[in-house]
């Protein structure tokens, strides 16, 4: 009995394995087999989906920077003049205005091509809102499917973005750069074309030729009362806010005081050095924005200005050309010309009166 026991043991340690091995290779591709093609699914899912995003990313960017560009150009009209740098069209863009022509050009140089660009629109159809508007749609339908085309019959991907932006708005926020001279509402009787020249500097009243005194670091009062005031007032904080603009905050309806006397030592120098002479400087035909003589003012409220001192409202912001200085006796000349332009310190826009200074296009959607 113990010896046809150890020959069982004997057989069966011998017997072959081939069935019960079979048996567990079988059970191991029935899983393993769909779980690759899931995985090898899902990274090619991965895969085309970064390079779709890296197209449609790029089409956001394109039609975002187009839609600024040609809203930029939607600048309300100046009589006479084209005061914005000139830009050379692309010459595949043969839209009817020259705000579509500016769009279609910066979305071509953002890495859109022309097959892209589905419309360009102004007004913009799909705002409902009261200001100028361009509307950039761009669609790109050749994003090829790279990882997914093995496993269906996808050949390519479309992405699209859209960017309406509006023109520039009449100026309602000034930070870090106002020229301090307080501008009258009609300096010369009434409303000013482009390029017209008046004198910004004059007898507003008894002690006051127009200068702002406007401390360092200072933001505009709510009230007369309430107008800021400062240990650093005088002719020097005068002439550094002339010549670098003044380090303030200022918006319409707010309170600045009046800067007496004439000053005209430390205003000559700093005019001088923004390139402002008794020599006139004119008006270039078009402009960059930069220009030291470019400069941006408040428009303000005289009346409240009594005797030597007194608190002026802030009504707008105007954007002027400084042609010339002069002084003889006690009388100062200041004469600028009148410019419609984008301020470059502008951070707020919407203003309910226009008086030349704009902020900068914005996006809207």
């Amino acid at each position: 009995m113990v010896a046809s026991f150890s020959a069982f043991l004997d057989w069966a340690a011998k017997r072959p394995k081939t069935v019960a091995r079979g048996f567990a290779r079988g059970q191991a591709l029935t899983i393993i087999i769909p779980a690759l093609v899931v995985l090898i699914g899902g990274m090619a899912l991965c895969a085309d989906f970064s390079v779709t995003l890296h197209e449609w990313m790029i089409l956001r960017k394109a039609a975002d920077a187009a839609a600024l560009a040609g809203a930029t150009y939607l600048l309300p009209a100046t009589t006479g003049a084209s005061t914005l740098p000139p830009i050379t069209l692309n010459g595949s863009c043969s839209f009817t205005s020259q705000a579509e022509n500016v769009a279609c050009t910066y979305a071509m140089q953002n890495f859109a091509q022309i097959s892209d660009i589905s419309a360009i629109e102004y007004p913009a159809p799909d705002y409902s809102g009261s200001t100028q508007t361009i509307e950039v749609v761009l669609k790109r339908t050749t994003v090829p499917v790279l990882f997914l085309r093995a496993l269906s019959s996808m050949t390519d991907y479309t992405v699209g973005a859209m960017a309406i932006a509006e023109a520039p708005t009449a100026a309602s926020t000034i930070r870090n750069g106002l020229f301090p001279a307080g501008m009258p509402a009609d300096p010369n009787g009434g409303a000013l074309t482009y390029g017209e020249s008046f004198q910004l500097t004059g007898s507003y009243s008894p002690g006051n030729w127009g200068w702002l005194n406007i401390p360092a670091d200072s933001s505009g009062g709510s009230s007369a009362s309430t107008a800021p005031q400062g240990t650093d007032s005088g002719s020097s904080n005068l002439a550094n806010n002339i010549e670098y603009g003044c380090t303030c905050t200022a918006s319409v309806g707010q309170w600045f005081n009046t800067e007496t006397g004439v000053n005209a030592g430390p205003v000559a120098n700093a005019m001088a050095a923004i390139g402002v002479s008794s020599t006139p400087t004119p008006l270039p035909s078009t402009l960059t924005g930069n220009e030291p003589q470019l400069v941006t003012v408040p428009v303000v409220d005289w009346s409240t200005a009594s005797g030597g001192s007194g608190a002026v409202q802030i009504l707008g912001f105007a954007e002027v050309w400084l042609s010339s200085y002069t002084k003889s006796s006690s009388t100062e000349r200041l004469t600028v010309q009148f410019v419609q332009y984008v301020s470059k310190f502008a951070t707020a826009g919407g203003a309910a009166n226009s008086f030349g200074a704009f902020a900068p296009a914005q996006l809207v959607e």
